[in-house]
């Protein structure tokens, strides 16, 4: 079995081919003639005589008519010249001011359930000009040219392009059009338009010039355009959200060529969603809403996380526990990661290895009377070494290859330093109710004996041929696969343990919200990697996970030295959750007496914070806004904002303007209003402009003057 099973290479490229066959022109010729002398005279004419060429194979919608209206919805019928034509459904829902669904195919199974009523439609038909008027915009079409425009108070929000967007009178975009592997749309950016989102990204803010593939990978650290988490809801600063709720991975290709954005879909169905909004914050809050139950967090978890990958036996949990009590920290959480609490070549199995730990109905138990919760590691594959895997396999709990057996999944890329290759592995079908039941009962033991999170490893690489309960593909639940497990495992903890267990997840897609705690994976220990993760989490806060989370010091590669780690804590100590985690050592006190004389100040200062971090748990729930956002989404009317990815608000009330490099000072940027200075002992500042700040030890920490906390955060500071 194992020596028929394609490599993580192999699969990966399988789904770069899947998914970037959106742009590969179809070939014109026979392939093995294009090396001839006449074939290559030719083609170089036929450029010269073609510069513009279509973007991107679409195949265009060049008109339409209207099927029918209802007081709800209109459908219209999209017509291709010689072709056959297909249906576009059009809606209003309750959302905000009023938002509209468009629809194009089918129905798909996974796609994004909006939990919110229809508003009335006004539907106006004249002269081949269709406007639908709901809530407070409308939706205007030239049915001659399907070409349409979004109003909201009489100004165009954004509008399919134009004639101008063609080249020697080939157009190079199309408002509505089908390509090799579904649906898509395309509309024209304004002048200084700016797009955000596309979830846990590692890249700049302002996605314009980008190409995104938006489909979960390992990515295996910060520093590539892959991504855990991948969601493809964006904002434009032109007022407006947009989202593509059907289940497929897409590509948005963000004005790579031209004043052009364009979704591509995959799959039989394109819904796709338009959001007309007030402000980016109510928009992202009303989404959310709108498609989840926003989850809540413990108060435990605000403590500091103590992690490794991994620590070995109790012995060495038992030295570090003690060395915490030894320096002030009586109170935490500890994680028993990969392969610390089961065996490496059964991994998940959900079997305490007792040759190394103490029985778990014990160890557990004891843990916490030290004052530390346990978190508890898993992935959502079981090896084929594991006992449970016969069951799996004949209970058909596993995902199917295309000859109806447990696909043999290989999760770790072959050669991965530090990481020595596990048994091929089933890969869990939580489509599948009596299997995500089964996975679920796992869990009860341990949350039982006290374990109250579980960090959900894993699940990205899904195989795009796998075969699952429902009928889907492994490529339709590519990113819809890391809900329903991480959705699985809430679950059970809610059953056992009400809201004071969680999830700590690391992929992710619309549902993030409501698990609640994401971090950022497998990063480097480098700056530029502390840069990148850090525009992770100001780009997941557009409608991605409430409270979120990374490494500090980094995964893997070279060991921190000691300034690169503590800009790296600092950074951490004021993200809505702290874990020090890593291949080597993260114990802070572990890297000698000056660096902990340095960094353990920051330690106290957030525990001197918790009631502002509580406070923020609470208010990140009841407003759905993440706790670390970005500037240009609390002050969208400042141009200064628009693209800052080196400074965050914590909560509502905190800008933290953190050192990012190995040496030198910072300039900053203090929105408009009042600000005190913090960590310089409550100095009063004016706002709406930049400050240059020399290096100091102290994290840049800047409280709102008319902020209830500020007495506590200036004292914690």
């Amino acid at each position: 079995m194992a020596n028929s099973t394609p490599s993580q290479r192999d699969r990966v490229s399988c789904v770069e081919v899947r998914i970037e066959a959106v742009y590969a022109p179809r070939p014109e010729v026979d392939m093995d003639a294009r090396h001839s002398p006449s074939f290559q005279m030719r083609s170089e004419a036929e450029a010269l005589n073609r510069r513009g060429r279509p973007q991107a194979f679409q195949w265009p919608f060049t008109h339409a008519r209207l099927q029918s209206s209802t007081a709800i919805s209109a459908t219209l019928l999209l017509l291709r010249e010689g072709q056959a034509s297909i249906e576009m459904t059009l809606s209003s829902l309750a959302l905000g001011s009023g938002a509209w669904l468009l629809r194009i195919g089918e129905v798909e199974a996974h796609e994004v359930a909006l939990r919110l009523p229809s508003l009335p439609l006004v539907c106006d038909h004249r002269d081949n000009r269709l406007r639908l008027s709901a809530g407070q915009s409308e939706l205007h079409f030239d049915l001659a040219s399907l070409a349409m425009r979004l109003c909201r108070a009489e100004r165009t929000l954004l509008a399919s392009p134009g004639e101008e967007i063609s080249v020697g009178g080939s157009a190079q975009a199309h408002g509505f059009f089908a390509h090799e592997g579904g649906y898509g749309l395309s509309v024209g950016l304004h002048h200084g338009e700016r797009l955000y989102g596309g979830g846990e990204q590692f890249g700049f803010l302002d996605r314009r010039g980008s190409c995104l593939q938006l489909l979960n990978r390992d990515a295996l650290g910060v520093g590539a355009d892959a991504a855990y988490h991948n969601l493809p809801y964006f904002w434009s600063n032109r007022s407006f959200g947009m989202a593509l709720l059907s289940p497929g991975p897409s590509v948005f290709d963000l004005q790579s060529r031209h004043d052009v954005v364009s979704w591509y879909g995959s799959g039989r169905g394109f819904l796709f969603l338009l959001q007309p909004a007030a402000s980016p914050a109510a928009a992202v809050a009303d989404f959310r809403r709108a498609i989840q139950t926003v989850g809540s967090v413990p108060e435990w978890s605000h403590e500091l996380w103590l992690s490794r990958c991994y620590y070995p036996d109790a012995r060495e949990v038992d030295a570090v526990l003690a060395e915490a009590h030894s320096v002030g920290i009586d109170k935490g959480v500890v994680n028993l990661d990969a392969r610390a609490w089961m065996r490496a070549d059964t991994r998940t199995d959900f079997v305490w290895d007792e040759a190394r730990f103490p029985p778990a109905q014990e160890y557990i138990p004891s843990l916490r009377a030290r004052g530390f919760e346990v978190c508890l590691w898993e992935n959502p594959y079981v090896s084929s070494k594991a006992e449970i895997y016969a069951e799996g396999v004949t209970r058909g709990f596993f995902a199917k290859d295309d000859r109806g057996a447990a696909y043999p999944l290989v999760w770790v890329p072959q050669g991965l330093e530090g990481f020595p290759q596990p048994p091929v592995a089933g890969l869990v079908d939580f489509t599948f109710p009596e299997a995500r039941a089964w996975w679920k009962d796992f869990h009860r033991p341990y949350i039982r004996a006290g374990v109250r999170c579980f960090k959900t490893d894993f699940g990205e690489e899904i195989p795009p041929d796998a075969r699952f309960h429902d009928g889907s593909s492994g490529w339709q639940l590519r990113n819809v696969y890391a809900d329903l497990y991480n959705q699985c495992v809430a679950e059970v903890l809610r059953e056992e343990c009400g809201d004071e267990g969680i999830v700590w997840a690391r992929s992710g897609w619309f549902h993030a919200a409501s698990t609640p705690v994401k971090w950022a994976g497998d990063s480097q220990t480098s700056y530029r990697a502390l840069r990148a993760t850090l525009r992770a989490g100001l780009n997941q806060a557009v409608a991605g996970a409430l409270f979120w989370s990374h490494d500090i010091g980094g995964f893997y590669g070279a060991q921190p030295d000691a300034e690169l780690f503590l800009r790296w804590a600092q950074l951490g100590l004021w993200s809505s959750h702290a874990r020090f985690h890593g291949t080597g050592v993260r114990e802070p006190w572990r890297f000698g007496a000056e660096l902990w004389s340095r960094l353990s100040p920051s330690i106290v200062a957030r525990r001197k914070a918790r009631p502002y971090f509580l406070h923020s748990y609470r208010w990140c729930v009841h407003e759905a806004t993440s706790f670390l956002r970005p500037l240009w989404m609390v002050c969208p009317e400042e141009p200064a904002c628009v693209d800052i990815d080196d400074q965050f608000f914590a909560g509502p009330d905190v800008l933290v303007a953190p050192f990012l490099d190995a040496e030198g000072g910072r300039t900053l940027y203090l929105p408009e209003g009042e600000w005190i200075d913090a960590a310089e002992g409550g100095g009063r500042l004016r706002g709406g402009r930049f400050l240059h700040l020399e290096r100091r030890l102290a994290t840049p920490v800047f409280v709102r003057a008319d902020s209830p906390w500020q007495g506590c955060l200036i004292a914690a500071s």
